[in-house]
């Protein structure tokens, strides 16, 4: 493997791991709104044939947490003006710059080429919107009154968590012909979806009994096929998918 995609690899797995990290406190917040900021400063660790360097990306005195990276990029959700922002880093050129500036709170971005998606409260409920780098325009996907958030993309595929049918399900976005669509039609809640290629995983409550509550499942947008993959085996909960290994 090349020095520079290794480091490039070794970045992601260290802002994998942060988020991992963020997941859990965002869930925490989200029950326990009561005093304090929650905050997170963004550190990359790079890895070379001669050693180890380490270096921050913000340093800004308010939270910053929830990155993703593709690329060079890395997005995040940044507090500095006293409400959630998404912001970016350009790691080619070391140059910071703001994404959104609506008053509202935008929080947990995701990233792939020169598309960034998040969840957005500038309508009094969570939506999804998006922002193409290279044009710079922002866009709307979602404008249901319920809420929809945790989106995740992978080439033209926006997925994220739709609470529009009184309970949690998963709905998916194609960016190239504006097409909305739903993944999960289960009476009872699927939830926190990730997306790579044309798999779609997430936490289903569809099984739970005495001794459990979540499952993981997925499901192929180029077949149209649902699948179990963890399955009463206790909790199986935030799942991850990369190539063919969830």
């Amino acid at each position: 493997m090349r020095e520079k995609d290794y480091v490039q690899r070794m970045i992601i797995l260290t802002l994998e791991r942060i988020n991992q990290v963020r997941d859990t406190m965002k869930k925490f917040k989200r029950m326990n709104r009561i005093g304090g900021i929650l905050g997170i400063i963004l550190i990359a660790t790079l890895l070379s044939v001669g050693g180890s360097g380490e270096f921050q990306i913000t340093s800004d005195p308010r939270g910053q947490g929830n990155p993703a990276i593709y690329g060079n990029i890395v997005v995040w959700e940044d507090n500095r003006n006293g409400n959630d922002d998404i912001y970016g880093y350009d790691l080619s050129t070391g140059e910071e710059f703001q994404i959104t500036t609506n008053e509202n709170s935008q929080e947990e971005p995701a990233i792939y080429e020169d598309m960034v998606v998040w969840m957005d409260h500038r309508n009094d409920n969570w939506d999804i919107y998006g922002y193409n780098l290279s044009t710079k325009e922002e866009f709307q996907i979602t404008d249901n009154l319920r809420t929809q958030w945790h989106p995740s993309i992978y080439g033209d595929i926006v997925v994220w968590e739709d609470h529009r049918n009184g309970k949690s399900d998963i709905y998916g976005y194609h960016l190239s012909t504006k097409e909305e669509f739903q993944i999960t039609k289960n009476p009872l809640s699927q939830l926190s979806p990730a997306l790579y290629g044309n798999i779609v995983v997430w936490e289903d409550f569809r099984n739970r009994d005495s001794n459990h509550y979540w499952d993981i499942y997925g499901y192929n947008l180029s077949t149209g096929e649902e699948f179990p993959i963890a399955v009463n085996r206790g909790d199986r909960v935030h799942p991850r998918v990369y190539k063919d290994i969830v």
